[in-house]
């Protein structure tokens, strides 16, 4: 048979698979608005919560390391292991020395009353593993509300602060 087909002219090859390409991205630009991936909220933005926040902060991953939610100046690094969220390196676990923390498992993100709620009843001082897309409430030593989200490749966090109260 020496017919031309669809798909044995180059011109017609190059155009399907940039049909392809095009609507694989669209799909994904899709989901992640809408928050299948990543579990975010609406906007695609994976590491925000609702509501207005007094503090915030993307940080990479420092071995073993705290993070202080009660400072003067907002959000800062505390050596060791121990502060209001610690990342603890040797177990690949993350948790909160200070203050209480419980995982975030709504669809949507969540608001300061919601963490503030589930905390409440929920709050402990344990420890959960590291995963991309986890999303945890913290109630920091100082009684401050805040998120914490768990983006990039695992290694890079969003913190959020709400104002105290």
């Amino acid at each position: 048979m020496t017919g031309k087909g669809f798909l044995h002219s180059t011109a017609a090859l190059l155009t399907a698979i940039g049909t392809l390409l095009a609507a694989l991205v669209a799909l994904g630009v899709f989901l992640v608005g809408e928050g299948v991936l990543f579990k975010g909220g609406s906007g695609g933005d994976a590491g925000r919560p609702g509501g207005e926040v007094e503090f915030e902060k993307k940080l990479g991953r420092e071995g073993t390391s705290g993070i202080e939610l009660d400072g003067e100046s907002g959000i800062t690094r505390n050596p060791g292991n121990n502060g209001d969220i610690v990342f603890y390196e040797s177990t690949e676990l993350l948790g909160s020395y200070a203050g209480t923390i419980i995982e975030w498992k709504g669809e949507k993100q969540p608001t300061q009353k919601d963490c503030a709620d589930l905390l409440e009843t929920h709050g402990h001082t344990g420890t959960y593993p590291i995963e991309i897309g986890g999303r945890f409430c913290v109630r920091s030593s100082g009684g401050r509300t805040a998120f914490l989200a768990v983006i990039s490749n695992g290694e890079e966090y969003q913190v959020s602060v709400w104002k105290k109260g």
